[in-house]
């Protein structure tokens, strides 16, 4: 964006065969047009602002939904080596038996 500054609209100028009417017509036209660009100066920038604002998130951020994916893939292979570990156990204390 640049800084543009925006400066009231200049004053009429008199032209010989216009009417106050045409003028009018003239002012409004140019405050609409004036308008329009402040809308779509504002529309690219909220854009603008969106697009930095999801980078910052996306380099920055954390993603709740990977973590907790995460954490539940943690948690099930902590589960699995448990399981392992029991069945090591049992048959360790079988064959303890079988010694007897």
């Amino acid at each position: 964006l640049s800084d543009k500054k925006y400066s009231p609209a200049p004053p009429p100028v008199n032209i010989p065969g216009s009417t106050a009417t045409d003028a009018n017509a003239k002012a409004v036209a140019d405050m609409g047009v004036r308008i329009q660009s402040a809308k779509s100066a504002a529309e690219q920038s909220k854009l603008i602002s969106s697009e930095v604002e999801a980078q910052r998130t996306s380099k920055v951020g954390v993603n709740l939904d990977e973590e907790a994916a995460r954490l539940i893939q943690f948690q099930q292979s902590y589960q699995a080596s448990a399981k392992v570990l029991q069945i090591a156990q049992s048959l360790m204390d079988t064959i303890l038996q079988l010694g007897r």
